[in-house]
């Protein structure tokens, strides 16, 4: 369907999969045809396809190269158009990119990565900071969120907004992702048998989640490692939720008939239907720090939380507030009846060593 409304507007080639190109070869008018040729693949291809009775929708984004002024053959004019549309990937919202040399670079930089990433568990360089989750009336560490980090020999500390999509599209992250699992197991493991602890929460990827007999892997690693069911809590995003819905519930399922926890981060940024929300077999609802940042001074965020508290608590989940940094917040969501937050008024993600030494200070209190 796609390839036949791109024949409307000239002689596109396929390049492979879901790629297409066009050339354009009028060089006097050739900024001015460009942008009217992005102008109508984005008005044609966002129109919605009809399969089975149903609606879908697509987006086109757009890498653009330039003759001769950015190379002169057309298999390298190709590639660099090819790599410039990765980055309108990257930005998303049907984004249009020209090529530049630093993509060059970039491109460079992540095969580097993925290389390495390949024997980071190997040779310990991913670690994992520990944020606290605090009771809101006590005060008290109730659980904590386990984030993975990597510490690149070359590159230093990755951000996890770079790394992970990598391990995602080279095959690593399975491999990886049962090994973070295991790690947190067993820490928390340790943990209750020193210190009153309901849980450790973990995100993990899409692609885990979805990957075959995921449920019968998680039962494994629990068994392992002597970890309860209830003391895992696995965090996913709404948009993954929201992307095949009746898939991802049934797996959402699965692993609530094991005994854990469930909980949906960044609630409120996906735009999930309320009725959506009601189906998930969900045991807590995470407030994206976004509302949270100006919901003090900005009313229209003030009420969001709310809604999503009351949502929330109706439908018998518990309350997590994302990125609490001012007392003025925390007040505003325990007058609001949210439960728990995490964020920088309490503390900063840490280490294993100090996150104890915050468990011992509390037990002792």
């Amino acid at each position: 369907m796609v390839a036949k409304r791109l024949k409307t507007m000239g002689n596109p080639y396929r390049l492979w999969g879901d790629e297409f190109a066009f050339l354009i070869a009028d060089e006097t008018e050739q900024h001015k045809k460009t942008n009217n040729l992005i102008d109508k693949i984005s008005s044609k291809v966002k129109l919605p396809y009809r399969l089975h009775n149903n609606k879908y929708y697509i987006s086109a984004c757009v890498g653009i190269s330039v003759f001769p002024d950015d190379c002169d053959d057309i298999e390298t004019l190709c590639s660099y158009a090819d790599l410039a549309m990765y980055q309108s990937k990257a930005v998303g919202n049907s984004s249009t990119t020209y090529f530049d040399t630093s993509f060059i670079e970039t491109i460079a930089r992540r095969n580097e990565l993925e290389n390495d990433l390949k024997r980071a568990v190997e040779k310990q360089q991913l670690h994992f900071l520990y944020q606290p989750k605090v009771d809101m009336v006590s005060g008290k560490i109730t659980s904590a969120e386990a984030l993975l980090r990597w510490t690149h020999p070359k590159y230093g500390l990755i951000s996890p907004f770079e790394f992970i999509p990598i391990a995602e599209k080279s095959g690593d992250m399975i491999p990886i992702g049962d090994w973070v699992l295991e790690q947190v197991c067993l820490q928390i493991t340790q943990w209750k048998k020193q210190y009153q602890l309901l849980n450790v929460a973990v995100n993990v990827s899409s692609v885990q989640l979805t990957a075959l007999n995921f449920t019968d892997t998680v039962q494994t690693i629990l068994a392992r490692t002597d970890c309860l069911p209830q003391w895992l809590e696995i965090e996913q995003t709404e948009s993954w939720l929201m992307n095949d819905q009746e898939k991802n519930i049934n797996i959402l399922k699965q692993l609530k008939s094991l005994g854990i926890s469930l909980a949906l981060d960044d609630f409120g940024t996906g735009y999930s239907s309320l009725s959506q929300v009601a189906r998930l077999p969900l045991d807590v609802l995470k407030i994206d720090k976004c509302f949270i940042d100006n919901c003090v001074t900005n009313r229209d965020d003030h009420m969001v939380v709310r809604t999503i508290i009351q949502l929330g608590q109706n439908l018998g989940m518990k309350i997590v507030a994302e990125g609490i940094e001012h007392e003025e917040q925390r007040q505003l969501l325990e007058d609001e009846n949210c439960e728990y937050y995490q964020g920088y008024l309490f503390s900063k993600p840490i280490t294993a060593k100090p996150f104890e030494d915050l468990l011992k200070e509390q037990s002792l209190s």
